[in-house]
């Protein structure tokens, strides 16, 4: 991928292993908010808009569960 006049955004850097889910997208329903630790504690994990709105660090376990275990597996 080409980033057009690069030098604009200093932030932008390369991905490696980098796997997108085009095609099988992972769906934040109600099954996955149950296995999420972002979601322990919250008397109703229906409402998960404030999970995907802004950037926030999450749990190792969280990450597992979000990528498929795409990285823990591939390493």
């Amino acid at each position: 991928m080409k980033v057009f006049n690069s030098d604009r955004y200093p932030w932008v850097f390369e991905l490696e292993k980098s796997c997108l889910y085009l095609d099988n997208p992972v769906v934040l329903d109600e099954e996955l908010r149950n296995k999420l630790d972002a979601f322990l504690g919250r008397g109703d994990n229906s409402t998960w808009s404030w999970f995907v709105q802004v950037t926030r660090k999450i749990s190792a376990n969280d990450f597992v569960v979000l990528t498929r275990g795409f990285y823990r597996d591939n390493g």
